[in-house]
């Protein structure tokens, strides 16, 4: 792939069209990598790899120091960050974020958190604005006293970034950009170390997911699953086509996280996933829920949302009040539940109207909707080679409701 920075990690700076393997590793056991995505037309790419015995190694982009290295040389190779850096302790996870801003996270084995790279926005939680070079404890956090971490997510946008956690106790902690009160808080301030929220419904946490909509917007919204498997929500929202449960409104929701009513249907979510693009505000929110069953709602061109009859329409689709914007039930086959959606659509202005949702099922099959290709014939998905069509689209069209993949050859 583009190595532009070094990242396909190969010892060189030379685009290539072969898997190469990764040098500096030598016979080490990689047991995660992370990466974070790149600005359209950069390099802005850094890779992070854990090994089996708990050590950090970091290669590619290092312009604001998100190698962890203690300089801004990009890497086209494998380097390991001492664990001396970490407080001497083992690492269990890592985290790499990307977006022109490169950044990184790292958790201990006792679950103390480490971060390095760029701080435009104190998301790396040392309460200052200056970028680290190498790894830096996150303040204000004690796990032992907080029950360690169940979950943490990061997002950004440009320089605009945050991070979050699930404690133990079922309380989330945010740090960095909460311009629109995507942290949770009872007040919309960006903070500088990790700030634990403490109005409802915390206490009461079993997951939550961040959702940031695009590199090129600053809209983003925090859904939050209640012990009790109601949904709450804060942050903000574009227009109707990045809705946050409630209403197509874009007043952000500051105060606090507000209840998604009941009659949404948004109950019991095992996963939240956001479908979008750069520009337009084209983007499509999806719920799977622990039944199986898949609600979507926002912008519907060429059927994201999954529901035939609402085919070919960009607008949000409204209830009788030509208000309220609730989502809506996705359309499935007798007995098909789904457990995992994938959803994208491109990343470059020139073609954002290509969009397309997939659906792992239960039993193993493949689902898909959208648009198989763009009208001028520029780009293809990568599912058009081998869908299997309920109607014959051709070249351009679309699929309104989710029909069965399978290979060509």
């Amino acid at each position: 792939g583009e190595n532009g920075s070094g990242a396909v990690g190969d010892g060189t700076f030379t685009t290539t069209g072969l898997a190469r393997r990764v040098t500096g590793l030598q016979e080490t056991k990689i047991v995660k990598i992370s990466t974070g995505y790149g600005t359209i037309g950069t390099n802005n790419r850094h890779v992070l790899a854990l090994d089996e015995y708990g050590y950090v190694w970091t290669w590619g982009r290092n312009n604001v120091g998100q190698l962890g290295h203690g300089h801004v040389q990009d890497l086209s190779r494998a380097e390991r960050i001492p664990r001396s850096y970490f407080g001497g302790e083992r690492i269990i996870d890592i985290l790499a974020m990307g977006g022109e801003s490169g950044h990184s996270y790292a958790r201990t084995s006792s679950d103390f958190l480490y971060a390095w790279g760029n701080n435009a926005i104190s998301q790396l939680g040392d309460t200052t604005t200056t970028n680290r070079w190498r790894p830096v404890k996150m303040l204000n956090w004690d796990p032992t006293a907080n029950g360690g971490i169940l979950k943490w997510q990061a997002a950004n946008v440009g320089s605009n970034a945050a991070f979050m956690i699930l404690d133990g106790n079922r309380f989330l902690w945010g740090v960095g950009d909460d311009t629109n009160g995507n942290l949770a808080q009872s007040t919309a301030t960006s903070r500088t170390q990790l700030t634990r929220t403490a109005v409802a419904p915390g206490g009461n946490i079993q997951d939550f997911w961040a959702l940031w909509a695009s590199e090129q917007n600053s809209r983003k919204i925090t859904f939050i699953r209640h012990s009790n498997g109601t949904t709450f929500v804060c942050g903000l929202g574009s227009n109707v086509s990045f809705v946050n449960g409630l209403s197509g409104s874009t007043t952000a929701i500051n105060t606090g996280p507000q209840l998604i009513p009941a009659a949404s249907n948004v109950l019991n979510v095992r996963e939240v996933i956001l479908d979008g693009t750069l520009s337009s505000e084209e983007r499509t929110v999806h719920f799977v829920l622990e039944n199986g069953r898949t609600l979507s709602q926002g912008y519907n061109a060429f059927g994201l949302i999954g529901q035939p009859e609402r085919a070919g329409t960009s607008s949000n689709t409204q209830d009788e009040s030509a208000v309220t914007s609730y989502p809506l039930t996705k359309y499935m086959m007798p007995g098909v539940r789904a457990r995992q959606v994938i959803a994208g659509g491109s990343s470059l202005t020139g073609n954002n109207q290509i969009h397309g949702t997939f659906y792992l099922t239960e039993s193993g099959q493949i689902y898909g909707t959208g648009l198989q290709r763009n009208g001028s014939g520029a780009r293809n998905l990568a599912y058009a080679s081998f869908i299997t069509w309920s109607q014959s689209p051709g070249e351009g069209n679309a699929v309104y409701m989710p029909v069965s993949l399978s290979w060509a050859r």
